[in-house]
């Protein structure tokens, strides 16, 4: 009995690949990562195939497998990339881009051009763009960002 399921599974009959596409769909509904999805659906088509016409050459399915897979995992991730929105905040984890155009609070006095600002609780490394050398308590505006490195400008008076 035991030998007659082995075979079964290694002949590559639509249980098998039905159980196989399974315990990948399952996987990814564990893990998603969007990359077992693909080839358990390739799996679940092979076995309904085979179910359906009756058992062929293993070696064939396997192909026909690997090419369904990657076949699938191409079109459902350009598919997945052309539906998902666009952040409406494109600088979310680019924490220092959310600040341009801010105006900001010398914390430290400029010399050489470099100097710190102070954003809400944190305190920045600020370089100026005009080579200007602000003093301790002027207002600068953010106008650029380089890495960690705030670029700010003295600010307008109004």
């Amino acid at each position: 009995m035991e030998s007659a399921i082995i075979d079964s599974l290694l002949n590559g009959t639509a249980w098998f690949w039905l159980v196989l596409g399974l315990v990948l769909v399952i996987a990814e509904i564990v893990a998603p990562t969007f990359w077992l999805l693909w080839p358990g659906l390739a799996a679940l088509v092979i076995g309904l195939v085979t179910a359906m016409t009756g058992p062929f050459d293993w070696r064939i399915q396997g192909v026909i497998f690997a090419l369904l897979s990657v076949a699938a995992t191409w079109a459902g991730r350009r598919y997945i990339a052309r539906k998902s929105p666009t952040p409406d905040a494109p600088a979310l984890n680019r924490r220092a881009e959310q600040y341009l155009g801010r105006l900001v609070k010398v914390s430290e006095g400029f010399a050489g051009g470099r100097g710190r600002v102070a954003i809400d609780d944190t305190i920045w490394i600020a370089e100026a763009l005009d080579a200007s050398n602000p003093a301790l308590g002027d207002m600068v505006e953010i106008a650029g960002v380089d890495g960690a490195v705030l670029k700010v400008k003295v600010a307008a008076k109004a």
